[in-house]
Order: C-alpha cells, then structure tokens, then sequence
C-alpha cells in the first residue's frame, strides 16, 4: 500500500484513473480468489454460499467502478470517498461490538475513525476546493496510513484457540 501511495503522490491530478484501476484490480482479484475458493472447497462446507456471495459482491464492485472510472474525476472521487466512508463506518461499529463485548478495540476505532477522516478529506479538497490533483494526495496519504495500521496490526499480539 506503500508503493501505491507513493507513486499516486507523483501522478498528480490523472491519479483519479489509477485510485479507480488499483481499486478495480483489487475487487476482480478478490472475486476471482472468492470464486476459486468457493469452487474448489466452500461449496461443501456449512457457511459456503456466504463465499460465493462475497465473491459475487466483489466481482460485482469491480465492474461497478470499471463504470465509474469513465464518468470522469467528479465521480471517481465520490466513490472514493463513499468507499473510505463505508468502511470506516464499519470498522467503528466493529470497535463498538467489540468493546460492549470486552474485547480489544481500540485499535479497529482508530482505524475506521482514520478511514473517514479520509473520506471526508477527500471530499474537502477534491469538491469543496475542486482539485483532482489534491484529493489523490490526500487518497495517497490516506493510502500509506491505511498501509502503516495494517502493518501495526501484523504485529499485534493475538489469542490462538485450538483445537484437538
């Protein structure tokens, strides 16, 4: 994520189509690996179309944003932005579930309160101050905290159930 923020940092303004293209990449090949999946294991085990529905959804996505990516930057930045939102929405409630249950979550709450501050800073410069060029480094900056919490979080110490 990283790498990705750091070249849509140099792209500038035409970076819209490259958020749009890594974010269409992303949603075919978890769709694909979702249908692979279920294909070869899940259709046999309790829970499976759970699977290919998710497969579905983000096979789904991806033609989704292959259709907003030639509407133009306006609406590829609201879908960004309504991405970001979405999932920061997510993350929030994740954190609540998991403090009313007393589990660890202090950690899901800054990263979906980070997801939609991104959201919202990417709606603030590319509408409200109409550059393209700075809702993608606001999105590449979003992008490399994102990276920075994911590789936090690999290092988190986490409880091991098993089971004999």
């Amino acid at each position: 994520m990283a790498g990705t923020a750091a070249l849509l940092a140099f792209a500038g303004a035409p970076g819209i189509g490259a958020v749009l293209l890594f974010l269409g990449i992303g949603f075919f090949l978890r769709g694909c690996q979702s249908l692979l999946y279920y294909l070869m294991m899940a259709r046999s085990m309790v829970g499976g179309k759970r699977i290919l529905f998710r497969a579905i959804l983000f096979l789904d996505l991806w033609m989704f944003t292959a259709s907003v990516a030639e509407t133009g930057q306006l609406m590829g930045i609201v879908y960004v932005a309504a991405l970001h939102l979405f999932y920061g929405i997510v993350e929030i409630l994740r954190a609540a579930d998991a403090k009313r249950l007393g589990a660890h979550w202090r950690f899901s709450m800054m990263q979906g309160a980070g997801n939609s501050l991104l959201a919202l800073a990417v709606i603030v410069s590319g509408i409200g101050m109409g550059s393209a060029a700075a809702a993608v480094y606001a999105y590449a900056l979003g992008l490399a905290y994102s990276g920075c919490t994911r590789i936090a979080s690999a290092f988190r110490r986490t409880a091991i159930v098993y089971i004999q």
